[in-house]
């Protein structure tokens, strides 16, 4: 690997690496023996060092086409990318971070987060999910949240399916 390692020896002190992407970028979180933790990042969307605070209570990354978020130990959510795409959490809905998330799905520009009281939020593009205003009295007591995948005919095919 030559970018981001320099060396080597630099690789010797990592105990673990977890690395996320999207169609532009890539996001990796080293761990070193010493239980210190940096985070590297190359592509399209920069700034990721700066957003991702205390990386030892990461619970999981979630990504879309354009944009990441950050699941927390806590419930905690933070988002970055393209700021209509998922990227800005709060658009076009307003968030509490600390909202006690404990799933987060995807379509192509948008994310939606079940909290622990069974309700939904949603953020993102609106023509990919990301506005679920018209539907909101309907997302309470849900108990989880799925993705559909519809695959092509001639993909299906190719399967033997």
């Amino acid at each position: 690997i030559n970018y981001p390692f320099t060396n080597d020896s630099y690789l010797n002190n990592i105990l673990n690496i977890e690395i996320y992407s999207n169609i532009n970028t890539f996001i990796g979180i080293l761990r070193y023996e010493s239980n210190i933790y940096e985070i590297i990042e190359w592509g399209t969307i920069t700034g990721t060092k700066d957003l991702i605070l205390y990386p030892e209570n990461i619970y999981f990354i979630y990504s879309n086409d354009y944009s990441f978020v950050i699941l927390y130990n806590d419930g905690s959510i933070i988002s970055w990318g393209d700021e209509y795409k998922g990227g800005n959490i709060n658009y076009p809905n307003t968030i509490v971070y600390n909202s006690n998330i404990t799933l987060i799905v995807n379509t192509e520009q948008a994310f939606a987060a079940l909290k622990n009281d069974g309700s939904v939020i949603t953020w993102g593009s609106p023509d990919y999910g990301g506005d679920s205003s018209s539907v909101t009295n309907n997302l309470n007591n849900i108990i989880s949240l799925y993705i559909f995948l519809l695959i092509s005919s001639k993909f299906q095919s190719s399967l033997g399916a």
